[in-house]
């Protein structure tokens, strides 16, 4: 069962979004550290806080990481 916040649609936790992006779960993490990976709300106020990925937001960003390569002729 998918949890589904009010203001931000269905939640992916973050072995479910590094699933759908084949990246690990640790790459994510070291993601939001650095500020560059997709966006994510955080449930809770400690340092502990469970991390979600909202899926729209989620795959906009994953879209936006693809690149077309032609091939070389």
């Amino acid at each position: 069962m998918a949890l589904v916040s009010k203001q931000h649609g269905e939640l992916l936790t973050p072995a479910e979004a590094s699933a759908l992006c084949g990246l690990s779960t640790k790459t994510l993490a070291q993601y939001r550290c650095q500020r560059i990976g997709p966006p994510y709300v955080k449930a809770g106020a400690s340092i502990r806080a469970k991390v979600f990925y909202p899926r729209e937001s989620f795959e906009q960003w994953h879209e936006g990481q693809l690149q077309l390569h032609q091939a070389a002729d």
